[in-house]
């Protein structure tokens, strides 16, 4: 994203949902919603990655992705829980393939260490 006169951020490198948020409101006014727009997937990705310690600032930041696009909250809510659930998915995945590993490894004899043919 480049604007006259200020530095160009690459909204696609952000990691953290409230920074691309920010990034995102500080476009000028006659972008920020088909930026918001393009953004939606990236934004509910990284709202549903990122760790809430505070659950009112989770709901702060639905709100503020919703008022960028211009969308009911429940909209963003939704897109959220997708991406959640997809997140959960890939993480449980994850945990069966390192459980096949483990297993695996467990059942192969181990190698010897004497060596010499």
């Amino acid at each position: 994203m480049t604007h006259e006169g200020r530095e160009t951020v690459d909204l696609d490198a952000i990691e953290d949902a409230l920074s691309l948020l920010d990034a995102i409101s500080h476009c000028s006014p006659c972008c920020a919603r088909s930026v918001a727009v393009r953004m939606f997937p990236r934004m509910a990705f990284l709202i549903a990655r990122q760790s809430w310690d505070f659950e009112p600032q989770l709901d702060a930041a639905a709100l503020m992705a919703a008022d960028l696009l211009g969308v009911p909250k429940e909209t963003v809510a939704d897109a959220v829980e997708f991406f959640e659930r997809r997140l959960a998915s890939e993480a449980e995945t994850t945990e069966l393939e390192r459980a096949l590993r483990i297993g695996r490894v467990a059942e192969c004899p181990s190698p010897s260490v004497e060596g010499g043919d």
